[in-house]
């Protein structure tokens, strides 16, 4: 990454405590024990080599606040209690740029009747915790919002009534700053929209700062799935270049931050779903649902969205992740360089 010229990365999952019944439970009776887990190793590694972290915290919209059990067993106040040791934990880490919560949580689903509610209830707890354990003043908090109206101030615009929520006048003033995760591709204006209703029109003047931006590695061939290549290397690479051009101009637009390329490595054992939850053991391309002429190979295929592409190594079995003898992971995968990392090693470092 540092060879790349990349500066920061963005985490989802940045626990403590893992959430499990036990430690919900008692977040709730106010009486955790003694943090499980500790990044520092990590974070002293990213600073050696000049790259920051944005501690992410998500939960699944599913579990909450849509889970009705999960509202009175301590789900919140442990998601609140943990984002408030990380404050306290890291927030004086040089290589901590801040807290950025609740990753896409943001949904028709979440927004409907009094579950909106409770979406604000760990959103707001969650980011004032931070604040007042160290982060005011000195790291961002961020949330980590899809592209709707309702992310850049024109929620009256939503198509859909239960999406038409003031979300950035409801959150909590512990967030400095906004996290979009943005698909349009080169030839959005989610920069001109920002600042037409939210800052110019709303007065919220939070920065800006892209939370996801990328585009699948894949296309099409006679209709069937295949890896970019030939002429469609130079288009997505152009896709990417257009992108960065945008979402860099702080010239135009003073407010912005940058953003963050999802993402690494492909995430192959993704989308879409099989039966139970199990992963994948190998790449997938989505159906004809997912085509979405934003991307350059015209498909939302979210198991090749890498820097890198990704393939099992050493004869592993690509179902088996985890040696359960030594109770360690596997040997790791070979991670494969596309043109993508050429096309950002020359945008990030000139």
């Amino acid at each position: 990454m540092a060879d790349a010229g990349v500066n920061g990365i963005r985490t989802y999952s940045w626990f403590l405590w893992m959430p499990t019944p036990q430690n919900m439970a008692a977040a709730k009776a106010g009486d955790l024990p003694e943090i499980e887990r500790d990044h520092t190793k990590f974070l002293d590694y990213c600073q050696k080599k000049g790259i920051t972290v944005l501690m992410g915290v998500g939960w699944n919209p599913v579990d909450f606040p849509l889970k009705a059990v999960n509202r009175g067993n301590g789900f919140k106040e442990f998601y609140i209690e943990n984002c408030r040791a990380i404050a306290k934990e890291y927030g004086n880490h040089p290589a901590v740029l801040g807290l950025v919560l609740g990753n896409e949580v943001d949904n028709g689903a979440t927004f409907a009747g009094d579950n909106y509610d409770q979406y604000l209830a760990i959103m707001n707890g969650c980011a004032d915790a931070a604040a007042e354990a160290g982060l005011k003043g000195n790291k961002i908090i961020l949330p980590a919002l899809h592209d709707n109206p309702f992310a850049y101030g024109n929620e009256d615009a939503d198509g859909s009534p239960v999406m038409r929520k003031h979300v950035q006048a409801d959150l909590s003033k512990s967030f400095t700053a906004t996290g979009i995760n943005t698909y349009r591709g080169p030839n959005g204006i989610l920069p001109q929209e920002y600042k037409e209703f939210l800052i110019d029109g709303k007065k919220i003047d939070r920065p800006l700062l892209i939370t996801e931006w990328g585009s699948p590695y894949s296309m099409r061939v006679s209709g069937q799935g295949a890896e970019i290549t030939g002429d469609m290397v130079k288009t997505h690479g152009d896709w990417v270049r257009g992108c960065w051009k945008q979402f860099s101009d702080s010239a135009s637009f003073p407010f912005l931050a940058g953003g963050y390329y999802f993402e690494w490595t492909d995430e192959w054992w993704k989308a879409p779903e099989i039966k139970d939850g199990n992963q994948r053991g190998q790449h997938d391309f989505n159906p004809e649902s997912s085509r979405n002429d934003a991307f350059p190979g015209r498909y939302n295929d979210e198991a090749w969205y890498g820097v890198n592409g990704v393939a099992v190594s050493n004869g592993r079995d690509p179902m088996v992740y985890w040696d359960a003898g030594a109770n360690t992971p596997k040997a790791p995968d070979r991670r494969i360089q596309r043109n993508t990392y050429k096309v950002l090693q020359e945008l990030f470092k000139g």
